[in-house]
C-alpha cells in the first residue's frame, strides 16, 4: 500500500472515530423521532427513529467513502482497460504506467476522506438540530455542502489538469 493512501486511510478512520463518538454522545438525548432531512427553509420534512438514523449514517459513512477507498487501492492492480482516464493510452503506456497509477491512486485516496469529513460534519449538524425544540436545520448546512462541492470541483479539475492531453499530442487534433 502506498504512503499517501495509508495516510488517507488513517485519516478516514480517524474521521469515522470522531463521528462515532459524536453519535454515541448524543444518542441518549435524541428525541423519539429524529428529523433526518430538512427542506430549503430549514424545516424537517423526513423523520425516523434514532436507531434508524444511526443505521443510515453508519451505512453512508462506511459504504460511500469505503467503496471509493477500495477503488483507490485497486487502481494499482486492475487492468488498464478498466481505468477511466483522459488519454488513457498515453498515460498507461508501459513507460508511464506505474507513475500514472501512483498519481491517480494518491488523488483518489483523498476524495473519500473528504466525503467522510463532509458526512460527519453534516451528521453533527443534524444531531444539533434534533437537540433543539422544534428541530431546525443549522444555518451552516449550506456552507458545509458548498465546501464539499468546492473541494470536489477542485479535486476533479486538478485531476483533469494533471492528466490533460500532452503538448506533443495537441497537433493530432
Amino acid at each position: 500500500m502506498k504512503q499517501r493512501l495509508t495516510i488517507a486511510l488513517g485519516l478516514y478512520l480517524l474521521i469515522l472515530l470522531v463521528g462515532t463518538a459524536d453519535i454515541l454522545r448524543a444518542y441518549p438525548h435524541l428525541p423519539a423521532q429524529v428529523a433526518q432531512h430538512f427542506n430549503l427553509q430549514g424545516q424537517p420534512d423526513n423523520w425516523c427513529s434514532p436507531a434508524q438514523y444511526v443505521a443510515l449514517m453508519a451505512t453512508l459513512w462506511i459504504m460511500l467513502p469505503g467503496f471509493m477507498l477500495t477503488v483507490a487501492m485497486s487502481i494499482y492492480y486492475v487492468p488498464a482497460k478498466f481505468v477511466s482516464l483522459p488519454h488513457r493510452e498515453y498515460w498507461l503506456a508501459p513507460e508511464r504506467k506505474e507513475s500514472t497509477r501512483r498519481a491517480l491512486g494518491n488523488r483518489m485516496a483523498w476524495l473519500p476522506t473528504t466525503m467522510a469529513l463532509f458526512l460527519v460534519a453534516l451528521n453533527h449538524d443534524v444531531i444539533v438540530a434534533n437537540l433543539s425544540t422544534p428541530p431546525r436545520a443549522p444555518d451552516n448546512l449550506g456552507w458545509i455542502a458548498g465546501a464539499f462541492v468546492a473541494v470536489t470541483f477542485a479535486w476533479t479539475s486538478e485531476t483533469y489538469w494533471r492528466f490533460r492531453r500532452p503538448s506533443h499530442m495537441a497537433a493530432d487534433l
